[in-house]
């Protein structure tokens, strides 16, 4: 059983969440690799464009998505601003700032039978993640771990909550407005109901 109405609630609202077939999937993920291999994601301007569109996303739509939270959750605008946009927008700056460091070779020392070479870690991006989220937090548990995957110069597969639908909805329409889109397709996956429910978003990431 279900831990209280709330989710209850929410629940009987999945019948308005936007879905995409399942059998489309394979596809999907096939064009976000193809993304991924052209190398777009991986420049240090592609990444911060895409860290500074979420960044406006929120600046813009503030209403429409603290609406979209108080109809799931019934919380607050106050509460979604501290809870969900302050944090995401501490976890941009955090991002926008450091991206140049993230990106630098990392020299490590050299013994002696590497005297003559260069010693370095270079970080490198994973190439597509899939990015699943929960319910009780539907907008910082989507951007915080996508702005992660974003400054590490991944493709994303988004996966929000199918218990939030307001919430997923609005990101769904919304994300590809803001980044930089591989897939026109949006795909989404109850747990209650087995139909697959994914936001397919392509970006820089982690």
């Amino acid at each position: 059983k279900r831990p209280n109405k709330l989710i209850d609630d929410m629940a009987s609202d999945m019948a308005t969440l936007n879905q995409t077939d399942t059998s489309e999937i394979p596809q999907i993920v096939a064009r976000l690799r193809e993304a991924f291999n052209t190398g777009r994601t991986r420049s240090k301007e592609y990444r911060l464009a895409q860290l500074k569109s979420i960044n406006r996303m929120l600046d813009e739509n503030e209403d429409q998505l603290t609406t979209a939270v108080c109809n799931d959750l019934r919380r607050t605008k106050n509460d979604t601003m501290f809870m969900e946009f302050f944090s995401s927008k501490a976890e941009l700056v955090t991002a926008i700032n450091n991206l140049d460091e993230w990106m630098k070779p990392e020299y490590v020392k050299k013994d002696l039978a590497n005297l003559i070479n260069s010693l370095y870690i270079q970080r490198e991006p994973l190439g597509v993640v899939c990015l699943l989220s929960a319910w009780n937090f539907p907008i910082t548990l989507v951007l915080k771990p996508l702005i992660a995957n974003i400054a590490a110069g991944n493709v994303v597969l988004v996966k929000p909550s199918d218990l939030a639908v307001h919430t997923s909805n609005a990101l769904a329409e919304l994300i590809p407005q803001y980044l930089d889109p591989v897939s026109d397709s949006y795909v989404y996956c109850s747990l209650y109901t087995g139909v697959c429910m994914y936001i397919c978003v392509g970006h820089t990431c982690l």
